[in-house]
């Protein structure tokens, strides 16, 4: 398994319940205005909500068996049971497509491990923040590099880290002093391991617990 390492970036995390479309929108039918049924309330009325998720554990996420899971996604399917919402059916999209996606109404609402940010903000609703958490970074056995935090990639040029597209460890590890030409974008969290195992990129970097899982994983599947 490779080497983990936490180092001290805390900020919020939540669950993204962006429902849109909930305002007093009216459409024209037959000649008269008629106020438009809400995402929540046509959930209510159809029994189901579209969720769109991008498979990252242990966050969101489908089981070989095809199961929606996760954190997110059983806070989100209690919540929509004691709204009497009793079914989610899963969109998958890689995590740089969520907000896109959601904005283009290809799922009504998002489970993810998503931070919180002032741009995103501006995009969409987000819920209340569940808890806070710190960042990780995973690199070779033996850490040949002696990497331990973004400064430390910051301060090597030669190092190359990989980031998945869409998440905010990109706008991080660029505050940190890591320059764009190392970074190297992955659609998602295999794409990031596989990017580690084949000496594409010297380090990766994701949430703790994201990291945390995907190692796991991938020592009990070896």
């Amino acid at each position: 398994m490779k080497k983990r390492m936490l180092f001290g970036l805390v900020v919020s995390f939540m669950l993204a319940l962006m429902l849109v479309g909930c305002g007093g929108n009216t459409k024209e039918q037959g000649g008269e205005n008629v106020k438009a049924e809400s995402t929540l309330e046509k959930a209510k009325s159809q029994g189901y909500i579209t969720v769109g998720f991008a498979n990252e554990a242990p966050y969101a996420y489908a089981t070989p068996d095809g199961k929606l899971t996760g954190e997110a996604v059983e806070v989100a399917r209690a919540i929509f049971n004691n709204m009497g919402i009793q079914e989610m059916n899963g969109v998958l999209t890689e995590f740089g497509s969520l907000i896109p996606g959601l904005k283009a109404n290809r799922f009504d609402v998002i489970t993810a491990g998503m931070y919180i940010t002032e741009p995103r903000s501006k995009e969409v609703e987000f819920a209340n923040p569940e808890y806070t958490i710190g960042e990780a970074i995973a690199v070779k056995a033996g850490n040949p590099l002696n990497l331990h935090s973004y400064q430390d990639i910051a301060a090597n040029s030669k190092v190359k880290i990989g980031v998945m597209a869409g998440a905010v460890e990109f706008d991080m590890v660029v505050k940190s002093g890591v320059a764009k030409e190392q970074i190297v974008t992955v659609p998602d969290q295999p794409s990031a391991l596989a990017a580690l195992q084949a000496g594409r990129v010297d380090v990766i970097t994701m949430s703790g617990p994201a990291l945390q899982t995907m190692l796991d994983n991938a020592k009990d599947s070896s």
